[in-house]
């Protein structure tokens, strides 16, 4: 996606309660029996329940001192929304397979070898319990450093983590600066981690400006104009949008759409020409889809699934 750099994201008290009800539908319900543990960092087994969010007398706490953290409601909600949502298989930027909401399938592009279960594409139910497996996994691996921290400042680092493995715990600036107690260096080492295939990638800029406030503030984690969750693509009309020649038509004008709420410079007037095919090279590579520049099947399900800004 897109995204207005110059806008400084905001996190505002009392918000976590807006955060629930705008994703009650991708954040499960407190109370379910959790699951059974299980399972090696990366391994799809079960892992403990989610949803606990931390109470006040939690925070800065210390592993080991107290209950290991889990990731909030609201840091589930905070991932999600980053991640986006796609039901079926794709490359993510890095060119890795990839389900759900950025649920790692396997590491290199997608070929063929994935369980069935992928093959045929899942639900927002099911995207949802891979995410919280995964960012089970990884909040234990955050939970390991030994460091204190209270409930917003573990869902921001279980953020990055989700986001780019937990490779940055073995020797990085931000781990030597979480050891070192210099928490004010944690938004400003959470913000080099911007590039994917090696490319410097907007979504990644935003995304990390998003943790590090979220770890320096200590608010909420509603990101205004962070970027709501994707929703549901209409069928895919069935042609080719590709400039030589100039298309238009309805269906030019619905994708030109999503891509200006998605925060692409880009008129929608309904005439697919130079800017469109442009604006769509731009947002298939920052998707991992196939670069051509014309709005095929995958590149019109990403539109819709990829987030809000």
């Amino acid at each position: 996606m897109a995204l207005d750099l110059d806008t400084p994201t905001r996190f505002e008290e009392g918000e976590a309660t807006l955060v629930e009800e705008e994703v009650r539908d991708l954040v499960r319900e407190a109370g379910e029996p959790p699951l059974e543990e299980g399972g090696p960092a990366g391994d799809p087994g079960a892992i403990p329940e989610l949803t606990g969010v931390a109470s006040e007398d939690d925070e800065r706490t210390a592993a080991g001192e107290r209950r290991a953290m889990r990731l909030s409601k609201a840091g589930v909600a905070f991932i999600a929304r980053f991640e986006g949502f796609r039901s079926d298989l794709y490359n993510d930027a890095a060119g890795h397979c990839t389900i759900g909401y950025g649920h790692l399938v396997h590491h290199g592009r997608c070929n063929g070898s994935e369980p069935a279960e992928f093959k045929s594409g899942i639900g927002r139910e099911r995207a949802l319990e891979l995410l919280h497996q995964r960012a089970g996994q990884f909040g234990a691996a955050v939970n390991g450093l030994g460091v204190a921290l209270n409930q917003h400042q573990f869902d921001a680092l279980v953020s990055f983590t989700f986001n780019l493995g937990p490779g940055w715990l073995g020797g990085s600036g931000l781990q030597r600066a979480l050891a070192a107690g210099d928490y004010d260096a944690v938004p400003r080492e959470l913000s080099r981690w911007v590039f994917a295939g090696g490319r410097k990638l907007q979504g990644l800029v935003k995304r990390r400006r998003a943790e590090g406030e979220l770890f320096a503030r200590g608010k909420s984690v509603e990101v205004s104009g962070g970027g709501e969750p994707g929703e549901e693509a209409p069928p895919w009309p069935g042609r080719l949008l590709a400039h030589p020649p100039p298309l238009s038509g309805e269906d030019v004008r619905q994708w030109q759409s999503q891509m200006a709420k998605r925060g692409w410079r880009l008129a929608v007037d309904g005439a697919y020409g130079a800017r469109s095919e442009e604006v769509c090279r731009s947002f298939q590579q920052e998707r991992g889809l196939a670069v051509d520049g014309k709005v095929g099947s995958d590149t019109w399900q990403a539109a819709w699934a990829a987030p809000v800004t």
